[in-house]
């Protein structure tokens, strides 16, 4: 297995994690949001707390392999926007690293997480974490 770094994102990894949020989310279920979350990433990094924004870098790939944001609520929890990883590198325990490193270096003050699940693979993901299906969304599209 390749040689995987977690750490917060800076301004230097704007055009990776751009170039990651349009292959992960491209190959996703959800691939109409690719551009505009590239884009978004990109702003909220020069903008804002880097430290909301981790990043897995294969460094033997010199690439992004997996990435999270969260935002943190004025009411004290921490919204999880998204962990995303690789197709080819999904089952290797990055995203469950990932989610160790909010927990240890984002929840210091043991906030509530929240996040919202828009896969099955992503609700069966947090459920094997602990985390409690609150509530679902349904849609019906008029013909």
């Amino acid at each position: 297995m390749s040689d995987i770094t977690y750490r917060f994102a800076t301004k230097d990894d704007i055009e990776l994690v751009y170039d990651f949020a349009l292959h992960a989310l491209a190959s996703s279920e959800i691939p109409v949001f690719a551009a505009d979350v590239g884009d978004g990433i990109q702003e909220r990094i020069m903008e804002g707390d880097v430290r909301n924004l981790i990043v897995a870098e294969d460094l033997d790939e010199e690439i992004i392999v997996g990435y999270a944001e969260v935002d943190p609520q004025e009411s004290g929890r921490i919204l999880i926007m998204g962990v995303f990883v690789l197709p080819e590198y999904r089952r290797k325990g990055i995203g469950k690293k990932i989610l160790q490193m909010i927990l240890n270096e984002i929840c210091t003050n043991h906030e509530d997480l929240y996040v919202r699940a828009f896969t099955d693979h992503g609700v069966k993901f947090w459920q094997s974490y602990g985390f409690d299906v609150q509530f679902h969304v349904m849609e019906y599209k008029n013909p």
